[in-house]
């Protein structure tokens, strides 16, 4: 079950004189839009989510079963999904959370779980907290590659286990503000991870579920959540006259 909900339309009336040259100014100068989104991934078995697609595996391994977003492990090892709403490119300083549980665990392995935000739109880029064996990591996908994130503080370990259900979240503010948390199963908070975005960082984007798993292993996602403000969209409304009278006006609807 999806649930979104952004700023209402608002009309802009100003003189037809003008023209658009003014019309541009006005958008550059458009205050930043709260928004909210929600995805429970309740479905029918063996679909996607609406909106979401798949990242680096097919639709076999990355789908609803059991009213959760399952991801199974395989060949490549890398993998999750992304959302690809209308406006999602445009989401900027937000949080996404979303619960996990793991079908298996050991601090010992490289698996992971994670949640990632300003994903593009191929999905090559974006940030990723993660957590992996007993603590909880800060890291970018930069043109398809994974690394660490920059000046990377991890926070206090925990002992997670296979079949419990944690919630994991990432902040992303501004151009380098980048925070992890991860809460266990009782909802506490059990520990936190900063990071700066480093010598190419992202400025808006959508949110994914990744996971880093061998075949016979996995993670099921449920209850995501996000919430933020999103850059200014371009108008989406008519607009009704460019020319006319020095007193007439025009009026154009613009999503925030």
């Amino acid at each position: 079950m999806m649930r979104i909900r952004t700023s209402s339309c608002f009309r802009t009336v100003v003189p037809a004189m003008i023209g658009f040259a003014t019309v541009g100014l006005l958008l550059q100068h458009a205050v930043a839009a709260p928004f909210e989104y929600e995805n429970t991934f309740e479905g029918a078995d063996n679909t996607q989510p609406e909106g979401w697609q798949p990242i680096d595996v097919g639709a076999d391994r990355m789908r609803i079963v059991n009213n959760a977003y399952q991801y199974d492990g395989g060949t490549p090892t890398f993998g999750g999904a992304h959302y690809t709403g209308d406006g999602s490119q445009l989401w900027q300083d937000y949080t996404v959370s979303v619960d996990f549980n793991a079908t298996f665990w050991s601090p010992t392995t490289s698996t992971w779980s994670g949640v990632a935000a300003r994903v593009s739109d191929d999905a090559e880029d974006m940030y990723i907290a993660l957590v992996r064996g007993n603590q909880l990591r800060l890291w970018q996908r930069d043109g398809g590659s994974l690394s660490a994130m920059t000046n990377e503080q991890i926070g206090d370990t925990f002992t997670y286990s296979a079949g419990e259900t944690w919630r994991i979240s990432l902040s992303v503010t501004g151009d380098d503000q980048v925070v992890a948390q991860l809460f266990d199963d009782t909802g506490t908070l059990v520990s936190t991870t900063t990071a700066e975005g480093g010598s190419n960082p992202l400025h808006a984007g959508s949110v994914g579920v990744v996971g880093f798993w061998s075949s016979g292993n996995g993670v099921r996602y449920s209850n995501l959540e996000v919430s933020g403000t999103a850059r200014p969209g371009m108008p989406t409304g008519s607009i009704f006259a460019t020319t006319g009278p020095p007193n007439s006006v025009f009026s154009m609807d613009m999503w925030l």
